[in-house]
């Protein structure tokens, strides 16, 4: 995805600057109304937050600056595929404490290896979907065990 700012940066700014963090508004007016409303989070951060995002899947985007125009060049996240063997580790360590502990909550496992609920969720649904049968009760009354 690309994306182009019109302009060029802001007079006084170079593509240095923007890497560290300094944002000099163009509109500080509309800039405040979407710093009210929650639409940005603080001044500054979107630039490091896009490297951030990169770097997580192992590539980088691509900046470049004229007088003319600020373009951003975002890599298909898509394209990229996860470390999969990465993923069948932390897959076994979680069957592994199943059977340790018997009967587990989602809440027991996300707490044991840091993980979010929608992360969690995903690998037990993926665990049962290649032939485990671990999910038992409903609602608050849900556990995990290993009955294969």
């Amino acid at each position: 995805m690309e994306i182009v700012s019109l302009g060029g940066l802001a007079p006084g700014l170079e593509i240095d600057d923007i890497f560290e963090g300094i944002s000099q508004s163009r509109n500080p007016r509309l800039a405040d109304v979407f710093y009210r409303l929650n639409y940005i989070e603080a001044y500054g951060t979107g630039i490091r937050k896009i490297q951030s995002e990169c770097e997580k899947i192992g590539v980088k985007a691509d900046f470049s600056v004229t007088n003319a125009a600020f373009r951003t060049t975002l890599p298909n996240r898509n394209a990229f595929q996860p470390d999969i063997s990465k993923e069948a580790v932390i897959e076994e360590k979680i069957l592994q404490y199943i059977r340790e502990h018997y009967r587990v909550t989602r809440k027991e496992i996300q707490q044991a290896f840091g993980l979010k609920q929608t992360k969690c969720v995903t690998i037990l649904n993926m665990l049962e979907n290649t032939g485990y049968k671990m999910k038992s009760g409903s609602g608050r009354n849900t556990g995990y065990q290993i009955n294969r």
